[in-house]
């Protein structure tokens, strides 16, 4: 009888991690459909976020909790991305690293003989061997109009996943303050 229970308990803390893997699936497809359309714009070598007013004003109605929601949620999406990204890399160099050991052995390895190698270097590989993302803050900037060419700012800020610490500021503010210092 006891048996029985623990498979009934498994099979629902199964089914409730599937269920938030789905939601996190969604949220970050949602992320990418975002993207693609040109609502958010990630640059990563400067770590900033730009962000389409009309997708601004939306989380922004929200309130704070819901804004620094949304900022998380893209943050977790970019270091899933960067995450991935490495993996792929990681793997890439590992396989092709094998391949030329066993062609070095045995130089007429066939397509499958490859095929293997790479499979069996895949599925050798831990989730140790890619180092997490460290958590960093990065700036964001609500723009008005989306083109590359003709963007204005309305605000600006900086947020830190880590710490859940966001900074807002209008955009004008920023102008003004930096022309009084200028005097």
């Amino acid at each position: 009888m006891k048996g029985l229970f623990k498979g009934f308990r498994a099979r629902r803390e199964n089914k409730r991690s599937l269920f938030r893997l789905g939601e996190i699936s969604s949220l970050f497809a949602t992320i990418e459909r975002l993207a693609e359309k040109g609502l958010i714009h990630w640059d990563r070598r400067r770590r900033r976020l730009f962000i389409a007013e009309s997708l601004a004003v939306l989380m922004l109605a929200r309130g704070a909790e819901g804004w620094s929601a949304f900022l998380n949620n893209v943050y977790l999406w970019l270091v899933h991305a960067d995450l991935a990204n490495q993996w792929h890399s990681v793997v890439v160099k590992r396989q092709g690293r094998a391949v030329a050991e066993a062609r070095k052995a045995r130089p007429d390895l066939s397509a499958a003989d490859v095929r293997r190698i790479r499979h069996e270097v895949e599925a050798s590989l831990a989730e140790t061997d890619v180092p997490l993302p460290t958590i960093k803050e990065f700036e964001f900037y609500v723009l008005t109009n989306a083109s590359e060419r003709s963007a204005d700012n309305v605000l600006c800020g900086v947020y830190n996943p880590d710490t859940d610490a966001l900074d807002l500021v209008l955009w004008d503010d920023v102008k003004r303050a930096v022309r009084s210092e200028a005097r």
